[in-house]
């Protein structure tokens, strides 16, 4: 039988409550969660810079936004207003851009 000494992680599972083990699966899942990465201002900065002359111009762009799941890519054109930038989608709709959530920007 191996122990914990021996570097087995699992042998220390053994010695968890059934009550503690759930919280301790809630902890890795927490961990492992996807976190969306950190942009650097190069990159912020020629996106909004994609962003402005697209809304200028009123031509699409294809953005790529972070999902815990699986990033969403989006095709609209940019709308600059009261400060804040709107996307117009294919499909009529009309959505705030969570700047927090934009990974990339792409002329259309």
């Amino acid at each position: 039988m191996t122990s914990i000494r021996d570097g087995n992680i699992f042998a220390a599972m053994r010695l968890l409550l059934p009550e503690h083990r759930a919280t301790a699966e809630t902890y890795r899942q927490q961990r492992e969660r996807r976190q969306p990465p950190e942009l650097s201002e190069d990159a912020l900065t020629e996106m909004q810079f994609i962003l402005q002359k697209a809304a200028a111009r009123r031509k699409p762009v294809r953005l790529t936004l972070f999902d815990q799941a699986q990033d969403e890519m989006l095709l609209g054109i940019p709308e600059i207003r009261d400060g804040r930038i709107w996307i117009h989608t294919e499909d009529g709709r009309r959505l705030p851009l969570d700047g927090r959530r934009v990974l990339r920007v792409e002329p259309g």
